[in-house]
């Protein structure tokens, strides 16, 4: 830990290093923990007990074990374990092994390492510290008409929580966290959580809970599961899309061929999503049953701070992860660059409009179901991204899909793409003539 290590010289954290890493202790922090992920979970226990470095590096890091643990119970696409404290532990100990006491810390005196601090540090930094106290840029409304939702929202591409979209569901009772324990506590759901073959695992609900309740993770495991319908099917009766999204032109696809577009999320508070556009500039509505979230929205032209402008086009997230990016960007954000916010609570549906880059962090334990739809007020944005990017097949089929139906769409895009070709050509042909004519006064 930190605690004293400004009173450390150099001298002596280099002495502790050399007596306690030995031939390591040329390596840089980051290179230690590489050289102990390689190990298996036999070697990395050995490791630990070596010296009270090697064990703050082994132990205190519990990242170590995680794939560890996951390749000890996974079987396939699924987890058996109940989590026990610590990865360690779990890895460790018998599946039905109970262990109440207290995970024993060392206390070194003499040694400092910034890398091993920093990570501690993002994984205790109290979930309080991220509660804004007051932010209200996003509207929240009532009682609104699905016109007023078109006219106010959904054509300017604006965001708006909705307080009473869902009031009718059966899932604002049904799946509050313990009555949905008691209901689906065996079901298998997946998780973002992936085995040694990268696949996506599952875990029953219950075992979940227990992590999620269990662990200080910097980067939570979280429940996303888009074939939860497939794995529950009596929660299809439990909630139904609201009548400001059930235009959805991916509905004339057959299930086989539309893109994934809906997921039921669970997670502790820490959790959530990096910042990121939706896939195929489609709009998305996210419904929030349990528990408290707290987004950020910026809009579609503005690349966010902590954002990697090389990574977009290759990388789902090209962003910092969520607790790093509070801690690290958020702070020293100037007045140009801060987001749109809004927390969102149990029962508000929050409309996230085609193209809007969001981050959102759980700030307790949450329930929510969310879904992507494209609809003729955003048809421009995804069938624009769909020609524009390597989506030959699904344009395909999403055009043999929805033509029939909608061929005023199609005809009122290739207008204005018409009609943005030529203006640019004028515009060329204009310049050319001033640079000519530039020409001949010189």
């Amino acid at each position: 830990r930190r605690m004293g290590s400004e009173g450390l010289s150099k001298q002596q954290i280099k002495a502790k290093r050399l007596s306690s890493l030995g031939s390591f202790h040329v390596l840089d922090d980051d290179d230690v923990l590489e050289v102990l992920e390689w190990l298996d979970a036999k070697s990395l226990l050995q490791m630990s007990l070596v010296s009270h470095v090697f064990h703050l590096f082994a132990e205190e890091d519990d990242q170590l074990w995680k794939p560890l643990c996951v390749r000890q119970w996974t079987k396939g696409k699924f987890a058996d374990f109940t989590f026990k404290g610590s990865w360690k532990r779990t890895c460790l100990l018998p599946k039905d092994k109970k262990v109440d006491r207290p995970i024993p810390r060392l206390k070194i005196s003499d040694f400092y390492s910034p890398l091993l601090y920093t990570r501690w540090y993002r994984r205790n930094t109290p979930i309080e510290w991220f509660k804004p106290s007051e932010i209200a840029q996003v509207d929240k409304r009532s009682k609104l008409s699905l016109q007023q939702f078109i006219d106010e929202y959904e054509k300017p591409n604006k965001p708006v929580v909705i307080t009473d979209a869902m009031d009718n569901w059966k899932a604002k009772k049904e799946w509050k966290m313990e009555s949905f324990m008691a209901k689906y506590a065996d079901t298998y759901f997946k998780t973002n959580g992936s085995n040694d073959e990268g696949h996506c695992y599952r875990l029953k609900f219950k075992d979940y809970v227990a992590y999620m309740r269990g662990s200080l993770d910097e980067k939570p495991i979280y429940l996303f599961d888009n074939k939860f319908l497939e794995r529950a099917p009596s929660m299809v009766d439990e909630y139904e899309v609201p009548k400001y999204f059930k235009e959805d032109l991916f509905d004339h696809m057959t299930d086989e061929d539309r893109p994934d577009y809906r997921w039921f999320l669970a997670g502790p508070p820490r959790s959530g999503s990096p910042l990121h556009q939706d896939p195929h500039r489609t709009s998305a509505w996210n419904a929030l049953i349990e528990g408290r979230k707290r987004w950020i929205l910026y809009p579609p032209e503005t690349i966010p701070p902590g954002v990697d402008e090389d990574l977009i086009d290759s990388e789902y997230y090209a962003s910092p992860d969520v607790i790093r990016w509070f801690i690290e960007v958020y702070p020293h954000l100037k007045d140009g660059q801060r987001p749109m916010e809004v927390v969102q609570e149990p029962g508000e549906l929050i409309f996230v409009p085609s193209g809007w880059w969001h981050q959102v962090l759980n700030l307790t334990e949450t329930i929510a179901v969310t879904q992507n739809f494209c609809s003729p007020r955003n048809f421009k944005y995804v069938y624009g991204d769909l020609r524009s990017r390597k989506q030959s097949s699904l344009r395909r089929q999403f055009h043999a899909a929805t033509y029939p139906v909608y061929p005023h769409l199609y005809q009122a895009y290739e207008t204005a793409l018409k009609d943005k070709d030529d203006s640019e050509s004028e515009s060329e042909s204009f310049s050319s003539s001033v640079e000519s004519t530039d020409d001949t006064d010189d």
